[in-house]
C-alpha cells in the first residue's frame, strides 16, 4: 500500500514538473534559430540572456517573435545578422562586434528590446534603484544574476560596432560591470527605437548546378543551369529567378539513313512563393521557359540545318537546405507544357519529319546557391 502511494505521488509530481515545462515553452518570448561557430556562446546562453531581460510576468502572445541571427567571422569583427517575424511586421538588421560573446550579448539585448523595451529599462535598473532586495539579487547584485552580462571580458570601451547605425553600436555595448541603473537610463532613447522593425533588405542569390530534361529533345538531355534570384525583403514570402541552361547534343533520325543532330538553349523566369522558409525551404513555382532549339540533318541528298523557339508555361516547386550561413544545396523540378511545336524536317528526295518535341517535358535541376 505505501509503495502503491509513494508511485502515485512520483507520477503526480512528474506530470507538474511536464505541464510547468510546456507552460514555460508556449510562454517564451522570443523562439530563436541561433547560427553560430562552435566557438561562440550556444543558443541557451542568448535565450538565458533575454529571459533575465524580459523577467517578470509572462509576455502577451501579441508581443513574441520568432528570430533567427546568423554569425560570421569576417576579417576584423564577428558579424550577427538578425531577422525578426511576428504578427505585427518583420525586420532585419546587421551588427558588428569584437567578439563572439558580445555579439550574442547585443542580440539578447536587441530581442528582448523588440519585445517589450519599457521591462527590460526596469530589469536593468532594478539592482540599483530597488532599496529592498530583489528576489533575484543579494547583497551582491551584479554575480548572482544567473548569466550577468558583467562577465562579459570587453568593457564599455570596446562595444561592439555597429554595421548599419549608432544606435545599433549603443544598445549592442556589453554592460558595465558597475552602475547598471546608470547604463540602462544613457541607453534608454536608442533601445526604444531597436523595438521599431528595419526594412528588411534585398537578398540577392547566385545558382550552379545541372539540369535534366527529358523530351525537348530527341531523347533525355542533361546540362549545366546557371540562376539568378531576388528574394524582396519587403515581400519575405516571394522568390523572382532567372535562369539559363545548355544541353548536351542529341541525335535521331529516319531509318538507318537519314537523320538529324540537335542542340538546345534554354531561358526561364518563374516566380516562387515560400511555404516554408527556415533552415529548410520549400516553396512552389510557376513561370515561362523559352527554349532555342538548332538542328542540322545528315544523310539526304541535300541537308540542310535550322533552328526555331520552343516557348512553354512551366509549374513546379523548390526545395533548399541550408548548408552553411549562406550557402544552400537546391533541388528544381518541374512540368513544361508546349505552347507551340516546331517541326524539324530532312530535305530532298524521301524527307520527311525527324524531330518534333513532344508536348509535355519534365525538367529537373540540382546545384549549390549563395546569397549575398
Amino acid at each position: 500500500m505505501r509503495r502503491g502511494t509513494a508511485a502515485l505521488l512520483v507520477a503526480i509530481a512528474s506530470s507538474g514538473v511536464a505541464a510547468s515545462v510546456a507552460a514555460q515553452s508556449a510562454d517564451k518570448a522570443v523562439r530563436l534559430d541561433w547560427i553560430a561557430p562552435e566557438e561562440c556562446p550556444d543558443a541557451a546562453y542568448v535565450d538565458r540572456e533575454v529571459a533575465r531581460l524580459l523577467a517578470g510576468d509572462p509576455v502577451s502572445p501579441e508581443k513574441r517573435l520568432n528570430a533567427r541571427a546568423e554569425v560570421t567571422k569576417t576579417a576584423s569583427a564577428w558579424r550577427v545578422r538578425i531577422r525578426t517575424n511576428r504578427a505585427g511586421g518583420s525586420g532585419d538588421r546587421t551588427l558588428d562586434a569584437e567578439s563572439c560573446r558580445a555579439a550574442a550579448d547585443a542580440t539578447a539585448l536587441i530581442l528582448a528590446l523588440a519585445v517589450d523595451p519599457a521591462r527590460v529599462a526596469a530589469n536593468r535598473a532594478a539592482p540599483a534603484s530597488s532599496s529592498a532586495p530583489p528576489v533575484t539579487s543579494s547583497a551582491q547584485p551584479a554575480t548572482s544574476a544567473p548569466e550577468p552580462a558583467t562577465s562579459a571580458p570587453e568593457p564599455a570601451t570596446s562595444a561592439p560596432r555597429g554595421a548599419t547605425s549608432a544606435t545599433e553600436t549603443a544598445t549592442a555595448a556589453p554592460r558595465p560591470a558597475t552602475s547598471p541603473g546608470e547604463a540602462a537610463t544613457a541607453r534608454a532613447k536608442p533601445a526604444t527605437s531597436a523595438a521599431e522593425p528595419a526594412a528588411a533588405p534585398t537578398d540577392l542569390a547566385a545558382s550552379l548546378g545541372g539540369v535534366l530534361d527529358s523530351a525537348w529533345l530527341p531523347h533525355a538531355s542533361a546540362g549545366a543551369f546557371a540562376s539568378f534570384g531576388v528574394l524582396p525583403g519587403p515581400a519575405p514570402w516571394l522568390r523572382l529567378d532567372l535562369s539559363a541552361a545548355i544541353f548536351a547534343g542529341a541525335s535521331t533520325g529516319i531509318g538507318t539513313a537519314r537523320g538529324g543532330d540537335f542542340a538546345m538553349r534554354a531561358f526561364d523566369l518563374a516566380a516562387c512563393f515560400f511555404l516554408v522558409r527556415d533552415v529548410v525551404e520549400l516553396a512552389p513555382c510557376s513561370g515561362v521557359d523559352l527554349a532555342w532549339i538548332a538542328g542540322s540533318g545528315n544523310g539526304a541528298s541535300s541537308p540542310n540545318s535550322g533552328s526555331a523557339l520552343l516557348p512553354s508555361a512551366r509549374a513546379g516547386g523548390l526545395f533548399a537546405v541550408r548548408l552553411a550561413p549562406s550557402v544552400y544545396l537546391r533541388l528544381d523540378g518541374a512540368m513544361l507544357v508546349a505552347l507551340a511545336r516546331p517541326e524539324f524536317v530532312v530535305g530532298g528526295n524521301g524527307g520527311g519529319t525527324v524531330h518534333k518535341p513532344a508536348a509535355l517535358s519534365a525538367r529537373a535541376a540540382l546545384g549549390f546557391e549563395l546569397r549575398f
